[in-house]
């Protein structure tokens, strides 16, 4: 079964060509599954962001967190790179920093950083 949208009188919005994907948040963004890969579409259901990643979550702060192979970072809504991907996890942005983990050869470093990658603390 594929997933797509429609209004609230069931009219279909959204042709139903999506494997998985999400309500539309603030940003007026939805992340979605086509195949093996994860966009963004609008609500109008254009591409916004290139289906090109392997996971994808909602943008925060102006922010998303995606998943390149193993490895996570953060883009803009134009899809560009704005921190690197070298993260195990990320979290969503809340006042300015986000909850991020890396991989080391003990386990998960835990910590926050701030828009700009820099660490804030250690959890």
């Amino acid at each position: 079964a594929k997933i797509g949208y429609i209004d609230k009188n069931g009219k279909n919005t959204i042709d139903f060509k999506y494997d998985l994907a999400a309500h539309y948040y603030s940003d007026g963004l939805a992340f979605a599954k086509r195949g093996s890969h994860w966009g963004y579409i609008d609500k109008i259901g254009r591409e916004i962001i290139a289906f090109k990643f392997d996971g994808a979550t909602h943008f925060s702060e102006e922010l998303a967190g995606v998943t390149r192979g193993t490895f996570k970072g953060y883009i803009n809504n134009k899809g560009d790179e704005i921190l690197p991907f070298k993260f195990a996890e990320v979290g969503p942005f809340k006042a300015g920093f986000a909850r991020v983990a890396l991989k080391t050869s003990h386990g998960l470093d835990e910590g926050y950083i701030d828009k700009n990658g820099e660490p804030y603390f250690r959890g």
